[in-house]
Formats: structure tokens, sequence, C-alpha cells
């Protein structure tokens, strides 16, 4: 073995200068099957289901149903929906604003203000918004804004415009309580009260959307504009966001601060931060594939709660139907290659590292990923640690051992002992093990990187008389070994005699005859799980058992990490991945859920610090939208109708 200290620099850092684009799974709800074609807005109520409102009237979806709620309604052309309080909804048509509730289970729809003889003021209400102080603002056809506070009972109309017909009056209320009210391609206002009415700002006609938000107006037209303003109106600040177009028709902020915009050839996410890039959305129903999405001229951009990612779903309302854009349960990360995974790591700065033979550094900002590839002069990277000191510790192909931050410390060459490096482990005491491939004689054992800056084998003489594939530890610092034979398939480290002691118990179930164990992780428990070639094994220090995993039981599993909540994750060889509960419950995940591949990378399942899974496959890293991911949970279903012998059943006792 060769010492060799070299003081080249070892990452150069080529930051990827392109704006890569955002990824979301979608659906598209348009055609002749509908009962409706254009939709002009939509909300969730407090029951989960989304209301629309469209030219052909009003309709409750369920994921699966659109529902016909009409039968009342003098006028079908639904204007718009906003929220009374948390169990109403208010809707707009040219007859009236109207309230939607429940009665039990019961849908009641009610006048909320009908146009008639006595309300002079209100005709064509359009736009919708009930402010803080439960005043009902209503935008109507010829540019006027009509108010409506309830408690008063009565109603007060200002003409904004001199225009018989506007296109949109969009209506939004700030942080301070101050209303505002965009018409499109005329101008900005605000409701002074002192004076109880409404003042212009100047310089504003072109813009075509707006969005209020806290302390924030956005604007969109040819250029995206943000205003900070205070109380009574104060514009504090102004920045322009983007300005190198598209024109955009429609904007929208997420429950997280991420802009979402719209134009007439596509959508767009900006963060809203000065000089950041503006980033297309496509389409990745197919995790092989990028599309273009289908969605043209949005009228409204929605965010409904999502136990996946916390913007929410996005709906979207469109002249021809209703989209939906959402977040798969494992998400690619934007830019990178499909290609076979290595291995994946993390480093000293809480940064995972991902191998496709050239090497990787992810970051998250403000909840998008990116990433920089790293100049490791033509090196296949081979093996990442997941470093808990100051180093990060990497394994090559040619068999080299590398001790880096941003540049090299100093390398081991190993090839003398055997091939290339395929598995390495920082443990709590900063020594490092690491597993070598074979080339013409066995290896027996392991072999680690010790604090004193030396090499030190585990053979036969250390108490292992097999070959090592992976090292973990957990419990309390409880260090195992496993590898291969049915007799010596796991060891535990004694730190006192600095040995390994065989803890392989004989099978009580049938395996293969080349049996390995690929992965193991060991639990807050102390509690050690094993990725084999037969499966999931469970390993107690008394007993040895095989997981049920029902038609997956005896598949090969690849890669295997346990969760801070008890539960664990697997990565099959064929199958995709499994999550199992603390109760024995398992949900299979594969392409559906956003992963390209079902064929998982030996030993690539990690924890990052946010608790999400990574996870490596033979066509590239996904990781999971959640932290602490786990299957999502389902609503009790609400009972519509029970029949017993083809008679309906109409109460229960």
């Amino acid at each position: 073995m060769r010492y060799l200290l070299n003081s080249v620099v070892f990452w150069l850092i080529i930051t990827l200068q392109i704006s890569y684009g955002q990824k979301f799974q979608y659906v598209s709800y348009s055609g002749e099957d509908l009962p409706f074609k254009q939709v002009n807005q939509v909300i969730e109520d407090a029951r989960s289901y989304i209301w629309l409102a469209t030219d052909q009237g009003l309709f409750r979806f369920d994921g699966s149903r659109f529902e016909d709620y009409n039968t009342t309604l003098r006028s079908r052309y639904i204007q718009a929906l906003i929220h009374l309080d948390d169990e109403t909804i208010l809707f707009s048509n040219d007859t009236g604003v109207y309230q939607i509730f429940y009665d039990n289970d019961s849908v009641v729809i009610e006048p909320y203000l009908e146009i008639d003889e006595s309300i002079s003021d209100l005709e064509y209400p359009r736009n919708l918004l009930m402010d803080s102080q439960k005043r009902l603002w209503i935008g109507q056809l010829d540019g006027a804004i009509v108010v409506f506070d309830k408690q008063q009972a009565n109603t007060k109309r200002f003409q904004l415009t001199g225009k018989i017909k506007t296109p949109k009056a969009l209506l939004g209320e700030d942080s301070y309580g101050t209303v505002w009210v965009l018409i499109t391609g005329q101008g900005l206002y605000y409701y002074d009260e002192i004076v109880e009415d409404f003042r212009k700002k100047n310089g504003f006609d072109h813009y075509q959307h707006m969005s209020v938000y806290e302390d924030q107006i956005l604007l969109a037209g040819d250029k995206v504009l943000r205003l900070k303003v205070g109380e009574r109106g104060r514009e504090l600040k102004r920045d322009v966001l983007w300005d190198e177009g598209p024109s955009f028709s429609c904007i929208a902020i997420d429950k997280t601060g991420l802009i979402f915009l719209a134009s007439a050839d596509g959508l767009y996410t900006l963060r809203g931060r000065q000089s950041d890039r503006l980033r297309p959305i496509y389409g990745s129903n197919d995790p092989h594939r990028v599309e273009q999405l289908p969605f043209k001229d949005v009228n409204q951009i929605y965010f409904s709660s999502d136990q996946v990612r916390i913007g929410g779903k996005i709906w979207l309302s469109t002249p021809n139907g209703l989209g939906l854009l959402y977040s798969g349960f494992f998400k690619s990360v934007s830019g990178m290659a499909m290609d076979n995974v290595l291995s994946v790591g993390r480093n000293f700065k809480n940064e995972i590292l991902v191998s496709q033979g050239n090497l990787f550094r992810i970051r998250h900002l403000d909840r998008e990923d990116s990433f920089d590839e790293f100049e490791t002069d033509d090196i296949s990277i081979s093996a990442i640690t997941n470093s808990k000191g100051n180093y990060v510790w990497l394994g090559t192909s040619e068999g080299l051992v590398i001790k880096a931050r941003d540049q090299i410390i100093s390398q081991y060459d190993l090839s003398d002992r055997g091939g290339g490096i395929f598995y390495m482990y920082e443990d709590s005491a900063g020594d490092i093990w690491f597993c070598q491939a074979p080339t013409d004689k066995p290896i027996i054992g392991v072999a680690k990187y010790n604090s004193n800056g030396k090499i030190e084998e585990y053979s036969t003489d250390k108490g292992l008389n097999s070959r090592v594939l992976v090292v973990d530890e957990g419990g309390k610092s409880e260090l195992y070994a496993a590898g291969i034979g049915t007799e010596s398939y796991l060891y535990k480290y004694n730190r006192y005699s600095n040995r390994f002691e065989n803890k392989s118990l004989p099978f009580p179930f049938k395996v293969t005859r080349n049996f390995e164990v690929h992965d193991i992780t060991v639990d807050s428990k102390g509690m050690v799980w094993m990725a084999t070639t037969d499966g999931l094994l469970k390993y107690d220090t008394e007993r040895i058992q095989r997981v049920k995993l029902g038609e997956h039981t005896q598949n090969e599993i690849r890669s295997v990490v346990s969760i801070p909540d008890g539960s664990i994750w697997m990565a099959t060889s064929t199958s995709g991945m499994i999550h199992l509960d603390t109760n024995g419950n398992y949900v299979v995940f594969d392409e559906r859920s956003g992963t390209p591949s079902k064929i998982a990378t030996y030993r690539a399942l990690l924890l990052d610090e946010a608790n999400r899974i990574w996870a490596g496959t033979a066509e590239g890293v996904v990781y999971s939208a959640m932290s602490f991911p786990a299957p999502l949970s389902t609503k009790k279903p609400a009972i519509e109708r029970i029949q017993l012998n083809a008679q309906n059943i109409d109460n229960l006792s």
C-alpha cells in the first residue's frame, strides 16, 4: 500500500448556468365527455372537495366525478368562488352572489346577495373578495367595484373606469387591511379608508394580472413586478423580478412563496429574488420523459391542500377545461442525467453526493434543488461516505481511497489489495471502513482507515472468515459487518478487543445456496435489518426472522435504511421500493410514484438531514418529496347511498 500526498485541487466546481425546468405530474380534464368546457375558477372546501365555476354551471369534483349543482340556479355561467368562512363558499353569477354550505352531508345553496330593484348598485358580478372586516367586494363587468357590508345591510358603488366593459377586475387585501384592485389594462387602485374612496397608483396601466400576498403585490404583464407596501397603500419598495418576456396573463403565489406564472406558451415558476431565473414547468407523468404541458391561456392558478407538496396541488382553470399539476412521491433532481447510480452519500456540509461515475453535489436552496458537477480528472467515483466529520471520503473503481474537503487531503492506493472500492462507512469514532472488490485473489473481511492515519486490516485473525459487503452502526453505537455465507453473514465489532464476533444464527427457513447480505441498517433500538438475496431479514440478538412482504417476501432486497419513526425503507432488485411500518404493514412504490426504475442500486439508500429518503436506481437518483416519508393517509369515505337487496336504506339504526 502506498500513501500519496497530493496538493492538487480535487474539485473544480463547474456551476451550471442553465435554468433547469421544474417537472410535475399532471392530469388534463377536457373534451366532449365533460359537462363543461371553460373553467373560470376553482376552490377547495373544508371536506377537500374541489368546486368549479364553469361556463355550464357549478360543479363539485371528488377526484373522479364532476357532480352537477345547477338545479336551483337561474344563471349557469359561474364567474368566481371565494371562502366566506371555513365552512361556507360564495360564488357569483349574472344574478348575484350565492353561498354554499353543508347541512350534515347535504349541500345547501342559498342567495347571499341577489340582484333586484332594492340593490341598484349591483349588476353582472364578476370577481369577489371577502376582506378582514367581513365586507364583500365585487368586481363588475363595467369596471365598477361594489362593496357590500352585511352588518350594515348596504352596498356602495365605486366607478373606477369609464369603460362600458372591462376585461377583468382583480381584487386582493394586504396584511394591513388595504383593499387593492387591478383593472386589467386600465390601472392599479387601492381603497383609502379615511376618504372612503379608491385612489389610483400611476404607472401600472399595462399589467394583466395581480396577486396580493401579505405586504406584497405581485403584478404580471410584460414584466413581473413586486410592490412592497405599508399602511394605507403606501409604496415602500418596487422590484422588477423579470422583464425579459414572455408576456404573462396570470400570476399566483403558493404556500411556500414560490411564484407561478402563465403565458400563452406555457407555465413558469419564479422564486421571487432579484436576478432569479425563470423556470419553465414541464410534464413528467413518465419519469423517462419530459413533456410540454397542454394548458394554455390560464384563467386562474389555485393551490389546494396536499400531503406531498408543501406548496399544495396546483389547479389550472382554463378556457378548455381543468388542469392539475402535482408532485410525485419521489422526485428527480432537475437537470441530472438518468444514468446508473453507483453510490449516494453526504458530505460534511450535509449536501448530497451522487456518483454516476462522475461525481455530483446536490443542494436544496429554498426547496429548489440545484447541483454542481465536480471535475475528478476522469477518476470514476464508486463509493461515498455519509460524512460525520469535517471531511468526505471517497472510493474509486481503480482502488483509491480519497480524503478531501474542497481539495484532496490525501490518497491511499489500494490497488495491490484488490479492485474497486464499492462501499465506505464512517463510524462514530471517526474510523473509515471500506469494502473492496477482489481481483485474482479473494478478499476476506474488511479494512479501515483509523484515527492514527493507518490502514488496518480485519480478516481471519480479527474474527472475520468471509467477504464483507457492508458495515453499519446504530443502537448504542453498535457496529455490525455483514456479507456472504449462511454461517458467516453477520458480525458484531467489539471495540474493547478490536475484533469481530460472529453473530450469524441458523436460519429457521430456507435460503438460496449463494446467500448474501447486500446491506444492513441498525435502528434506534439496536435491531439489525438485513437486505439480502432472500428477502428482508430481522435480527434481534436471539433470533433471525424473515419479514413477511407478501409476494415480495423472498425477493432480493438491495438496500435498506431505518427511519427515526421506526419504519423501514428498502429497495428491491426488480420491484421498486417498499415501506414497512412498525405494525408490519407494507406498501410498494414504483414508477407511478415518480421513480425512474424499479431496479435499485446496491447499498444506495440514504436518509438526509431533513429526513428525506434518497435512492439510487439503474436510471438515476430520486428523493422523497416529504420528510419522514410514509404512505399517504386517506380520509374516511362519505357514504352517499346504501342499498340492501336493491332497496335504498335511508337511515342506519
